[in-house]
């Protein structure tokens, strides 16, 4: 195999022999690629043998890898405050000379080992996986321009949204059990409302029919 970048000279192509050879005994080895300096891609390294029929030849060709000189990648690390929506990360890629049809992107949540063939694996998508509760988790990102794969990770973190429940004020007269009026929440988002809680709603008191008369708190919990 052999490999450059686009733009630069191609380089000369070489060969390895692996057996004995006769001295005198005729072996002509041709190497020849359709590659060319100026388009990134893989090309075929073809292999033509002139042997003396006392041997047998077995021939492996190779490829000729010519990558982009200026391939930019731009992502970020995601980090929001919950909000109901689906959030994800976003990677994009450009090189001179290179149509975006010709650059691809895939993703996934677990690393990917082989890359040889991600079109088809079915752990790389075409675009970012998401989540919309809080959570810290990395995603994988992989760049395809021509025969070369770029990857890479970043970080998509949801916080926790802050929520206010507020008991609101009661009154009773001196000798009364404590009572409650409810509370009020303030933070929900995106139209959600207490039925997202899966706890039951409880109260607390510092007063007791036995106290003189006063401000008690009540506190709200359970949820």
């Amino acid at each position: 195999d052999q490999t450059g970048k686009r733009g630069d000279d191609l380089k000369e192509l070489t060969y390895t022999v692996t057996g004995n050879v006769i001295t005198g005994e005729k072996l002509n080895v041709t190497l020849s690629t359709t590659a060319v300096k100026d388009s990134a891609g893989s090309y075929p390294i073809k292999v033509t043998v002139d042997a003396s029929e006392n041997y047998q030849v077995t021939v492996t060709e190779g490829t000729y890898y010519i990558s982009e000189q200026n391939l930019t990648i731009t992502s970020e690390n995601v980090n929001v405050v919950y909000d109901g929506l689906k959030h994800g990360i976003s990677v994009s890629a450009s090189a001179e000379g290179v149509s975006a049809p010709d650059i691809r992107i895939y993703y996934s949540e677990q690393k990917i080992s082989d890359t040889t063939d991600l079109a088809n694996n079915p752990a790389a998508l075409t675009t970012s996986p998401v989540r919309n509760n809080p959570c810290s988790v990395p995603v994988y990102y992989y760049v395809v321009c021509g025969s070369e794969v770029f990857s890479g990770s970043r970080t998509l973190t949801i916080t926790k949204a802050p929520l206010t429940v507020t008991a609101n004020p009661a009154s009773i007269s001196r000798g009364q059990a404590p009572v409650n009026s409810g509370v009020t929440y303030s933070g929900f988002v995106n139209g959600e409302t207490a039925a997202r809680f899966n706890g039951t709603l409880s109260y607390s008191y510092t007063y007791s029919s036995e106290m003189p008369d006063g401000d008690y708190s009540i506190t709200p919990s359970g949820l």
